[in-house]
């Protein structure tokens, strides 16, 4: 009910403040629109909230301890977050299942690739998978 609340309350945000400022955006894909969950999830990562992304991923039964083994060492390495997020590919496989590869980064630099897919289920977005490598070949062939 926590998560509910909170991404009830980041919604309201986005929609007074527009898609542009609710979130730390990641550049890229403006040909398919962007999914508000996927957004929420990356911005935790630019931001530092990896708790935050752990527990959606973890409420949604998609976490394991090697996603979470990697998220907290990203949160040790870098625990304000990433500087830069591009978008590799946005794939809107149908009206209701969207799946996105990104590159997080700093300076120029490639930090790591992340995989996120979400379905949406009566009205409400769900997150059915989670990848996150420092190589891109798992996260593209993994999902």
């Amino acid at each position: 009910m926590k998560t509910m609340m909170k991404r009830a309350c980041v919604t309201a945000v986005a929609c007074l403040l527009g898609a542009t400022g609710a979130y730390a955006q990641c550049d890229g894909s403006a040909d398919i629109p962007a999914n508000p969950l996927i957004e929420e999830s990356w911005s935790n990562i630019m931001t530092g909230g990896f708790d935050a992304l752990l527990e959606e991923l973890s409420s949604a039964g998609v976490t394991n301890g090697s996603i979470e083994n990697s998220l907290r060492s990203l949160e040790r390495q870098r625990p304000d977050g990433f500087a830069q997020c591009t978008v590799l590919l946005r794939n809107q496989i149908s009206d209701r299942l969207v799946r996105e590869w990104v590159l997080f980064g700093e300076d120029g630099g490639i930090g790591f690739f992340a995989t996120m897919t979400v379905v949406t289920i009566d009205g409400a977005d769900r997150v059915i998978g989670f990848n996150l490598d420092s190589n891109i070949d798992p996260t593209l062939y993994n999902h």
